[in-house]
């Protein structure tokens, strides 16, 4: 049995490719959940900010792409699949932090002694909500779309590992 270079990847390594997807996923989760409930009538430009830093499309590029790439990539299959199964069990793991952290912060009352800007252009609004953010149900409704992506995501990436090392076993 050949060692592939996936396999020979050091603990540090992991630790912090798992670190650095965390983080990532940790500030669009926050952006996102911070201004879910801004729309583009109160605050023009907002949804074009917030279209690219979407942690969904995040997991689709970093843990679904690389899954279906596995399927047309035999060559590089097995290292594909375990990389989409550590960014979406890392996308797992934020988002339920994120989303119980999202259903248990609007009960605590904490009142935010900075008052709204009173010249409402996107730097300022944007300031206001990431410095005083007001969560809401759509705010933990990003968390939770997120968290079952992962989920998905993860589960495709098992089952395909799974199926993937049957294949390998067979003479």
């Amino acid at each position: 049995m050949t060692v592939t270079g996936a396999e020979r990847e050091s603990p540090v390594v992991r630790i912090t490719a798992d670190a650095i997807v965390a983080i990532v996923l940790v500030a669009e989760l926050y952006l996102t959940a911070a201004t879910a409930s801004i729309g583009e009538a109160y605050q023009p430009g907002i949804s074009t900010l917030r279209a690219p830093l979407n942690p969904l499309i995040f997991l689709v590029i970093f843990a679904g792409v690389p899954l279906i790439l596995a399927l047309t990539l035999p060559r590089h299959r097995f290292a594909l699949i375990k990389f989409s199964a550590r960014v979406s069990r890392t996308g797992v793991v934020v988002c339920v932090i994120a989303f119980a952290l999202l259903l248990i912060l609007p009960t605590i009352d904490v009142q935010c002694r900075e008052a709204p800007p009173p010249i409402r252009e996107l730097r300022t609004t944007l300031w206001h909500s990431l410095t005083c953010p007001s969560f809401s149900g759509r705010s933990a409704a990003v968390a939770l779309y997120a968290g079952a992506l992962s989920t998905l995501i993860f589960l495709c990436a098992r089952r395909l590992g799974k199926v993937d090392l049957e294949v390998r076993d067979e003479p």
